[in-house]
């Protein structure tokens, strides 16, 4: 059985399990159906999206339409990628709300998370194989997620577990692109992130059964690291970068979650946890770009989203944990556009670029412009500055004026993440203010290289 098969595989087992513990936990829910504020929460995320659908199915519609006239022959395969997005970023939402309240939710929406994203890109690759489509899912991803976030105060339970579900897409699809862009004649890179998510699946399986979290916690953690070895060293010998490279690259993504979560318990102080992060980003990425490059930072931020799927488990992140994580992936998908583009030495050029420079200033005016605005914009104008401001700057400016707004943009947010209070709402829709606009941008970006 080729090898692509067995993403799909798992993803279905993973829906199935999730769909199993659904129907176990049921009758023995930590609230019933009935429950008023179990309702509320359903009924106001239900009323979020009924009360813009049309927005939703308009912009969509125009998108798979303008994507269709995608030159090289390729449109409909960048449509059907978006459409897939758009589709099984939908099915996820509606489940989540229907698990929201239960007993063993985090379990649930957990696998449910990581089977609903594989299938979806493995089913994707299996078939059409198209790099520009691959990054066109993940835009019909961050566009619903976008509106499940932005505006959504009253459900934050189903916005964060949406987040999450967006994350597991994205550093998917991100790894694939850039072993794609960096290592087009060996496979192996393209398809080790598909095997290692897999894989991830069934060690959460395992540890699930053990019904505890702290041993779930344990366990999983335990499997994790002596399997992943052993995958790696199996499926990339003597490939262009070595498997301990490889296998320290993914590690110290995990390490640094891990340390996060249990540092929020052991430092109180504001400004202990508001260095913690810094830290762990800084170190994190030059460990990891020091092994392995580019693809080691994709690596790293995969990683990280796969062990904070394990402390999902408790119910929901705590906002620390998800910064790391989050914050992680928006640098991936920065140095995916590096890769992207075939700009070498970026940093060195900015200076010598003035449309570098004005990117850089677009990208301080737009992050700063969205926070000041918070309060004020509707939905309608959110989802516009963050998805009209890159094509527009990509197609007047270029290239490396996307590169240097995308850079300040994400600085910005990442500042501003760490230093706010009451984070949760204003958390959510920073968040996707940074992988909207990186998912635009690389879509744009792949238009005009």
């Amino acid at each position: 059985m080729s090898l692509i098969y067995f993403p799909i595989v798992i993803s279905l087992f993973a829906i199935v399990s999730a769909v199993y513990l659904f129907s176990q936990t049921r009758k023995f829910s930590a609230v019933e159906d009935g429950d008023t504020a179990v309702k509320a929460t359903r009924d106001e995320a239900f009323l979020h999206i009924k009360k813009h659908y049309k927005a939703i199915i308009v912009l969509t519609i125009i998108a798979f339409v303008l994507l269709l006239g995608v030159p090289f022959g390729s449109g409909w395969k960048v449509s059907l990628g978006f459409l897939i997005g758009i589709v099984f970023s939908f099915i996820y939402w509606f489940l989540a709300i229907i698990l929201s309240g239960r007993k063993n939710s985090g379990i649930i929406v957990s696998l449910m998370a990581l089977g609903i994203s594989l299938l979806g890109v493995s089913v994707y690759y299996l078939f059409i194989k198209d790099i520009l489509g691959m990054i066109a899912l993940l835009f019909g991803t961050v566009l619903f997620s976008a509106f499940v976030k932005i505006g959504n105060k009253a459900t934050d339970c189903v916005a964060v577990a949406h987040d999450f579900f967006e994350n597991c897409s994205t550093i998917t699809v991100i790894s694939m692109v850039l072993g794609t862009i960096l290592f087009p004649r060996s496979p192996q890179f393209i398809l080790l992130p598909l095997v290692l998510v897999s894989a991830f699946i069934l060690i959460l399986v395992i540890g699930i059964s053990l019904k505890t979290f702290n041993k779930t916690f344990l366990i999983t953690l335990i499997l994790f690291v002596i399997s992943f070895y052993f995958i790696i060293a199996k499926l990339m010998v003597n490939q262009a970068i070595s498997v301990v490279n490889l296998y320290f690259s993914i590690l110290f993504g995990s390490m640094a979650v891990i340390v996060m979560f249990f540092s929020v318990e052991k430092f109180k102080s504001d400004i202990q946890l508001k260095i913690i992060p810094v830290l762990l980003i800084i170190l994190a990425l030059f460990i990891s770009f020091w092994l392995a490059g580019v693809y080691g930072i994709a690596l790293m931020a995969l990683g990280a989203v796969l062990t904070s799927a394990v402390i999902f488990l408790i119910s929901v992140l705590e906002f620390p944990v998800a910064v790391v994580s989050s914050e992680i992936l928006a640098l991936a998908l920065f140095f995916t556009y590096s890769e992207q583009v075939g700009v070498r030495g970026f940093l060195e050029k900015i200076i010598n670029d003035p449309k570098t420079i004005i990117g850089l200033l677009i990208g301080i005016v737009l992050a700063c412009s969205y926070l000041y605005f918070f309060k004020k914009l509707n939905i309608k104008g959110k989802i516009a500055i963050i998805f009209l401001t890159p094509i527009l700057v990509g197609y007047v400016l270029g290239p490396k004026a996307i590169g240097g707004m995308l850079l300040s943009a994400i600085a910005i947010i990442v500042l501003f993440d760490i230093l706010i209070k009451n984070k949760n709402s204003i958390w959510l829709e920073t968040n996707s203010l940074i992988k909207s606009i990186s998912a635009t941008s690389l879509l744009i970006i792949g238009f005009l290289v």
